[in-house]
């Protein structure tokens, strides 16, 4: 943009040609840029020669014609001060310190993205090289960007040493920046966007605070498919998803396409240009220009279309004028500052040379920073990933009406620093000195990225006194980590803590018109929208406690909130900016400081609290408060517990003491629940057990390598994760946990034991039962709920042997069964795990207990140890089979089915077989003949290391058909109708509706091979290339077969002729000669030169087209396929394209893994691999559905 001289512009400019150090910020498209740009060609003489413009990237320092950072200091990658300090590590060049000695003012660009690391080794620098110790060594400085915009990138490997020494990665947070005192100037004028409701919103996104409204304006732009106008540009967070993008709409043109390779001299890097280093273009392509026209024709960062391309010249038409651009290779001069004759200058250090070009219809949002793009959509299937990304997408749009997004924008897209956002809202607010300061201090449950509060202490000053004082314990919703040790907090501790949500309440009230300074501030507010993300934080706009130069002492927050508050009375820091909080919520508050914790008494502003938060203040402390609201406050500690499986004598105890010192009566409380699930009936062989909280397992904490071997040596399963059919129950260091395995073994019914109960069973020397509180789940009521009773007497006094029930009498289809003991079968125990879906094959249904009216009869071992089950089954008078008469009906069943079977395939003709339904199992398959050893079939042989634990009676039942059932006796079995394998693992989801009418259907008896991935695949082709004829021999076939016609011709002619000069005959044959003369040699050259090109130009299309194909390929080599396999290929295809559609993709290579393993349980028979498969497709679609449909709340 060109400048413009206002008001604003004209006072930054007085401002930039002081002496003064400046931050010059502003909003995006505020045009900084343009108005340093400005100042430089105002600035002329002596003082113009002796100003140094670097930036922390390449591309950035070629923005502004400057140098990096590290090129004009002379630092290496992985320096640090140390490094720098003494020259310890630093041996600067004497060209870079005659170019600092010289130097009178640096300009950084892009002040954002420069670490505090690295500006405290520019200081370190400046005053080693000048011998000046005053900061910079003496150099004005300039700094200029959006905070707000790209943050510096700290990787994970140097984190924790990083933030030893330095609070924030942002250049204010070096050691050497208090002493700048730098003069700001903060530029308002938005000159990118003119519409006022656009630049509302883009002023929330860079605070990190969407209000609902803006949120519901961005997502009416949601398209599932956006506009493919000419123009538009698509942004994303990944280099990957730019390459697909610009791939496939490169292919898609039809014209030819041209690869240029950008070439490198001297010390240029491949990062050190803003072009591509191999860059692929065609004639129709979109681009974007990277370079400054010298002529004027266009800037960095215009839109065209190729119109003319060669391998030597590309012809653009820019957007905006229409005018036809001829470029040529760009050469870029990377640079070294450096100083000749007392005049500051630079050395060219080595080039880039590329066609000052990239393709324009996707890029990474990076690369957009500081464009323009008129139109504009935004790819947010990868997310966003660091703070103000989403803010530099948005912020590169003109106006809504040509915005969109691919998916829905969330909260959590929405990031900013808070640190920097308060910072410069701080900065902006006026100077004056606040009545009222809360000082505030939290405890964490530390996991590295995220944090989630589990005490938090508050102070309140107001006129120099104390007139609050509280805190509470947090239910964190996660496992306590460090914080278990640290305070001693037994088992079931947190159990009855308020969450956050509930606490904010009270304590925004008690905050009300105070200027908050916290202890870690930033991280404070970070957690709290980490462990709500609906929770408006309102804390106004204060000070991180180091901010003020002063560091709390103390252990705890209690502590540290009283080292603050007695530091502000005393004078030692006076905050005099920022915005008071600005919140009286009416919501119930609630906090609670539990026995075991320290002692502290909560003291509220009375002028601040409402009825409520004083009852919950008199049941932790002292105070008065009305009875009916103590009993509110103590139920809901009560039923928080229970819920929380914490409801324990102890505190049940502790409540009712709470109450009466308070003076009120003690209501009704719910009664401890002191039964609960054996552990022993849970842990049998096969069950899945999940770990929580870490801990002590048998001596020490456990990793998951030795979990799983620990469960393994008892017969176990270890899970990562609970869910809700791959989960049995759950070991947690605390029972009432509420990290996210405790809130899902609760949601889906699944027991938590504690460490401790797990240890014990382990070691085999616990008592006979051990209790522990059953997950308390929502639909089923309390009443209802079964309830063990433990059973020492020998099954043989409780039961004989003719009471037992015979299992051809008593199972029917649908019946309700449970099991207590170990169900074998053919001497192998059935995987408790599996129970369910083993029942289903059979048409019964699964019960986990006994209860009156949900179950139907109980299959009971006789020589395990009885329990509560089995007394249960009696008093409810319910059958009981032994499981030596279920085996052997399993097995009656299984004969009747194969007999039935046999019959019905007697009875029917081949030609009479359904379509999909196959007489026999399949024979075993040859192996791949396609000449790549790294393919696998696409149906491959079941074999013994496919499944390492068979299932004999899964041997049994693996029936490809269900039977015809027969008329029923009275007596008989009712048959039960199975599903096909087809059915199994497809669902009730029929996806070949979906496939595209456009897929051809392959034939039967084609054969097929499935490749394992898309490198086997293209080893295939092109090794099936090779053996291909070559274009030479074709060509060479051709001028052979040319050659023998002609001579023919010649002879005949010949033959015929009359001998004399005028005979046309004589002519012909002349003239077929002199053509066998010229042509054959042409022939053989072109056959050669063929031969020479040809195949790498096969090879290299092939390879280009296989690298864009988005799913392994059918291809030839393989065995036949039968109409099966061919419907759930056809179907496999749609489910992958059902997902992609859905906005809730499938990784290729999980595709590929269902696809082979659907295909071996088809070719097998294999009904219980088919069931897995099936329920694998089923958890995808769920998600794909659910992603649907958040789609369609927000897109028309």
């Amino acid at each position: 943009m060109s400048f413009i001289r206002t008001p604003e512009t004209d006072a930054a400019l007085e401002i930039l040609h002081s002496s003064a150090h400046v931050l010059l910020s502003g909003k995006a498209g505020t045009g900084k840029s343009t108005l340093l740009r400005e100042y430089l060609d105002s600035t002329s003489g002596k003082h113009k020669d002796k100003i140094l413009v670097i930036a922390p990237t390449g591309v950035a320092a070629l923005n502004v014609g400057g140098s990096t950072i590290h090129k004009a200091f002379g630092f290496r990658p992985g320096m640090y001060p140390d490094d720098v300090r003494g020259f310890s590590n630093y041996h600067p060049s004497n060209q870079i310190r005659s170019v600092m000695k010289a130097v009178s003012t640096i300009i950084v660009d892009e002040i954002s993205m420069v670490r505090a690391d690295l500006f405290d080794m520019m200081d370190l620098a400046l005053r080693q090289i000048r011998g000046v110790n005053t900061v910079l060594g003496g150099v004005r400085i300039i700094l200029v960007g959006d905070l707000l915009q790209l943050p510096p990138v700290i990787t994970d490997r140097e984190r924790a040493e990083y933030f030893q020494r330095w609070q924030t990665p942002y250049f204010f947070s070096a050691h050497c920046y208090p002493a700048l005192a730098l003069e700001s100037i903060n530029l308002q004028t938005v000159w990118r966007q003119n519409d006022e409701e656009f630049i509302e919103i883009l002023n929330q996104v860079r605070e990190g605070k969407v209000n609902e409204n803006a949120l519901e304006i961005l997502n009416s732009r949601v398209r599932e498919n956006p506009p493919t106008d000419e123009g538009f540009v698509t942004l994303t967070s990944r280099r990957r998803r730019v390459a697909q993008i610009n791939q496939e709409w490169l292919e898609n043109l039809g014209t030819r396409i041209y690869t240029s390779a950008a070439t490198f001299t001297g010390e240029a890097e491949e990062n050190s240009f803003p072009g591509d280093i191999e860059f692929r273009y065609g004639e129709g392509a979109r681009v974007m220009t990277v370079i400054n026209d010298p002529l004027g024709r266009f800037v960095n960062g215009s839109m065209g279309e190729i119109i003319r391309a060669t391998g030597e010249s590309i012809t653009v038409q820019i957007d905006d004028t229409l005018a036809l651009v001829e470029l040529k290779p760009h050469t870029w001069e990377i640079l070294r500052p450096k100083v000749t004759g007392g005049v500051l200058s630079s050395d060219v250090i080595g080039t880039v040379t590329q066609f000052p070009l990239i393709l324009s219809w996707a890029m990474t949002i990076h690369k957009s920073q500081g464009k323009t793009i008129p139109k504009c959509i935004i790819d947010l299937k990868g997310g966003t990933t660091t703070d103000g990304q989403f803010y530099v997408a948005l912020s590169r749009a003109v106006s809504l009406e040509n915005l969109y997004f691919t998916e829905v924008v969330r909260h959590a897209n929405v990031l900013a620093d808070a640190s920097l956002v308060r910072r410069i809202l701080r900065d902006s607010s006026p100077e004056r000195i606040p009545e009222r300061v809360a000082f505030m201090s939290c405890d964490y449950v530390d996991f590295g990225r995220s944090q989630h509060i589990a005490s938090i202490h508050a102070t309140v000053i107001e006129h120099g006194s104390i007139t609050a004082d509280f805190g509470s314990w947090l239910n964190p919703m996660a496992d306590l980590g460090t914080l278990t040790g640290k305070y001693s907090i037994p088992a079931g501790g947190m159990a009855a803590n308020p969450t956050i949500e509930e606490f904010w309440p009270l304590l925004l009230r008690q905050l009300n018109g105070a200027l908050v300074i916290g202890d870690g501030l930033a991280t404070l507010e970070r957690a709290v929208r980490h462990q709500s993300r609906e929770l408006e934080v309102d804390l106004g706009v204060g000070y991180d406690i180091h901010d003020l130069g002063f560091s709390p002492v103390g252990e705890d927050p209690v502590s540290r909130c009283n080292s603050m508050s007695t530091a502000y009375l005393e004078g030692h820091f006076n905050p005099t900016r920022g915005t008071e909080v600005r919140a009286n919520p009416t919501g119930a508050g609630a906090l609670f400081i539990p026995a075991w914790a320290p002692s502290e008494t909560p003291i509220l502003d009375e002028r601040q609290a409402n009825d409520n938060d004083l009852a919950w203040v008199a049941l932790n402390g002292e105070g008065d408060a009305a009875e009916r609201d103590i009993h509110h406050a103590a139920l809901q500690i009560a039923d928080t517990a229970r819920v929380r499986n914490g409801w324990t004598r102890e505190l049940h105890d502790d409540l009712r003491c709470r109450i009466t010192k308070t003076g009120a009566a003690v209501p009704e409380l719910p009664q401890v629940e002191e039964s609960g699930v054996d552990i022993h009936e849970v842990l049998l062989p096969g069950a899945r057990l999940a770990f929580s909280g870490g801990g002590n397992i048998l001596g020490k904490p456990r990793s998951d390598e030795e979990l799983e071997e620990l469960c393994a040596e008892k017969g176990l399963e270890y899970k990562g994760a609970v869910s809700k059919t791959r989960c049995d129950a759950l070991i947690a260091l605390d029972v009432a946990t509420m990290s996210t395995k405790a809130k899902n073994a609760r949601k889906w019914g699944k027991p938590i034991f504690s460490n401790d109960q797990f240890n014990t069973w382990y070691l085999g020397d616990a008592p006979q039962h051990i209790k522990e509180v059953p997950p308390l789940v929502e639909e089923v009521s309390e009443a209802e709920m079964d309830r063990e009773v433990p059973i020492v007497a020998p099954a043989t006094e409780l039961i004989l042997e003719s009471e037992f029930a015979d299992p051809h009498e008593v199972l029917a289809a649908g019946t309700r069964a449970a099991v207590s003991g170990v169900l074998q079968l053919k001497g192998e125990p059935v995987p408790r795990g599996d129970l369910e879906k083993f029942f289903k094959e059979l048409g019964l249904e699964f019960k986990a207990n006994i209860s009156r009216t949900r179950c139907d009869v109980l299959i009971f071992n006789p020589a395990s140890t009885p329990t509560a089950k089995f007394e249960q089954a009696r008093e409810f008078a319910k059958p009981i089979i032994s499981t030596d008469e279920f085996e052997k009906w399993v097995e009656s069943q299984e004969l009747t089915r194969v007999d039935e079977e046999a019959e019905i395939t007697a009875e029917r003709k081949p030609e009479e077989a359904q379509h999909g339904e196959e007489i026999s199992l399949p024979e075993p398959l040859p192996e791949s003949t396609s000449g790549s050893t790294e393919t696998v079939e696409m149906v491959p042989p079941l074999r013994e290391a496919d499944n390492p634990e068979p299932d004999p009676v899964a041997e049994n039942l693996e029936l490809q058909e269900p039977p015809v059932p027969e008329p029923m006796s009275e007596a008989a079995t009712v048959p039960v109708e199975q599903p096909t394998l087809l059915e199994l693992i497809l669902g009730e989801r029929n996806f070949l509706t979906l496939v595209k009418p456009t897929n051809e259907p392959l034939l039967n008896g084609t054969r097929a091979a499935f490749f394992a991935d898309d490198a086997a695949l293209q080893n295939h082709v092109l090794e099936t290339l090779a053996k291909q004829p070559s274009r030479m021999m074709k060509s060479l076939k051709r001028s052979g077969i040319a050659l023998a016609v002609g001579v023919a011709l010649f002879i005949v002619l010949a033959i015929f002729s009359g001998g004399g000069e005028d005979d046309p005959f004589v002519a012909a044959a002349g003239m077929i000669m002199m053509a066998i003369m010229f042509g054959a040699p042409i022939a053989i050259f072109r056959a050669v030169y063929l031969g020479i090109t040809s195949k790498k130009q096969q090879r290299t299309e092939a390879a280009q087209q296989l690298k864009a194909a988005p799913l392994p390929v059918l291809s030839a080599g393989g065995r036949p396929i039968s109409p099966q396999e061919q419907e759930l290929m056809a179907a496999m295809v749609a489910f992958h394209d059902y997902q992609q559609q859905s906005g809730y993709p499938i990784p290729v290579d999980s595709w590929k893994n269902l696809v082979a393993e659907a295909s071996t349980a088809l070719n097998s028979g294999n009904r219980r691999m088919a069931q897995n498969v099936g329920v694998k497709i089923n958890e995808w679609c769920a998600g794909a559905e659910a992603a649907a449909e958040t789609k369609q709340k927000y897109a028309f």
